[in-house]
């Protein structure tokens, strides 16, 4: 119910619950090691909105091809996408290609910046995935799951590459495009904050005035992690900047 500076409403604030984990951490911590300082920070950062979108086809050899707009900059962006349209898919994710796609052939994405990707490029392409699992279960009469296509009563099931080649050679066409759009006119501005807390131990030489670190502690309101990897090498990163 509080608001931001910038007016934004703050909706399921994780401040409180975030330092309250941190001062058990350090709590549990202060068994080990003593020391001669600590200071304890509260951030709060803004997720980035805006608006992406994402392409999405089935070639006649079976492979799903994602041509977004937003280049990996290093952050496992490609990594993402694949996974997102795998679960959504009900494939495996050998068999789905990220690409790039040049300003002739990818739609609209402005980028990656204020930690958007996940939010705004993450749902374009669940978005795109729904739809071409609609219009493949609908093209094909059968149902799709873990990777291969099943009618009714059918336990065998199809490869989904039989099922390409028999699209290509008549010519039907899988090919979908969503567009995920976070707040779009008229609608209700829905802003997204996460909350983080830092604990930093010094030990402190009275005489001379150095200092030494002794511990660093950092709590998080992460959500859902979908990349653990990446997830720990943003937080380890940040900390050391």
């Amino acid at each position: 119910g509080d608001t931001a500076l910038n007016g934004d409403a703050m909706r399921q604030p994780m401040g409180r619950e975030v330092l309250e984990a941190l001062q058990r951490e350090v709590g549990r911590l202060g068994e080990t090691r003593t020391a001669s300082a600590r200071g304890v920070s509260l951030i709060c950062s803004h997720t980035g909105g805006g608006k992406a979108s994402v392409r999405m086809q089935l070639d006649a050899g079976g492979r799903i091809i994602v041509t977004i707009g937003l280049a990996d900059q290093g952050a496992g962006t490609f990594t993402l996408v694949q996974r997102v349209a795998a679960v959504t898919l009900s494939v495996a994710r050998e068999r789905i290609d990220v690409r790039q796609g040049n300003t002739a052939e990818a739609l609209y994405d402005p980028g990656a910046g204020a930690s958007r990707v996940t939010h705004i490029v993450g749902r374009a392409t669940q978005d795109a995935a729904v739809a071409l699992r609609e219009l493949l279960e609908k093209e094909s009469g059968m149902t799709l799951r873990d990777d291969r296509l099943y009618a009714a009563g059918d336990n065998a099931g199809m490869a989904i590459e039989d099922a390409a080649a028999t699209f290509a050679a008549s010519g039907t066409p899988l090919d979908v495009t969503a567009t995920y759009w976070s707040d779009p006119p008229g609608s209700e501005r829905v802003p997204d904050y996460t909350f983080g807390a830092y604990s930093i131990g010094l030990e402190v030489d009275t005489g001379t005035g150095a200092l030494g670190l002794t511990d660093a502690l950092f709590v998080a309101d992460v959500g859902t992690v979908l990349n653990p990897i990446a997830h720990r090498g943003q937080i380890e990163g940040g900390f050391v900047c």
